[in-house]
């Protein structure tokens, strides 16, 4: 019952814009957290800061091995972190959406991006009378 691997830019927080150095960034933390045996993962990038969730079953790692904590805090420091929290409650679906904000089915951020150098763009999307609907 592992979550769907979803697309990295849903990792970043609404509001901060999507660029393949964030990407990248994301990408790094997440391979790494993965390389010390956690299988249900997101690094939720909030601009300076990321926040780690990792499944609920997997959360007792962190009072098994305390150093996990530290370990991941270091590595993610050095990717240009400046802070890096645990989250305790764990990887919940659509956190990387700033509280008090709703995310309809079919919104502009659930559109599908195209990453450019420095910045991202949705996709083009056809009235719903071209596609047949």
């Amino acid at each position: 019952d592992r979550p769907q691997n979803a697309c990295l830019s849903s990792r970043v927080v609404t509001g901060i814009p999507v660029t393949v150095e964030t990407l990248s960034r994301v990408e790094a933390a997440e391979r790494y957290v993965r390389s010390l045996g956690f299988k249900v993962l997101r690094v939720r990038h909030h601009g300076e800061k990321a926040v780690v969730e990792v499944g609920a079953d997997e959360i007792g790692r962190f009072d098994e091995a305390p150093n996990l904590v530290q370990l991941i805090r270091s590595h993610l420091s050095a990717l240009g972190y400046s802070e890096v929290t645990i989250d305790p409650r764990g990887y919940r679906r659509g956190s990387a959406v700033k509280p008090g904000e709703a995310v309809a089915a079919g919104s502009a951020v659930n559109a599908e991006l195209t990453i450019h150098e420095d910045k991202a763009a949705p996709a083009s999307v056809p009235p719903a009378e071209e596609v047949g609907a």
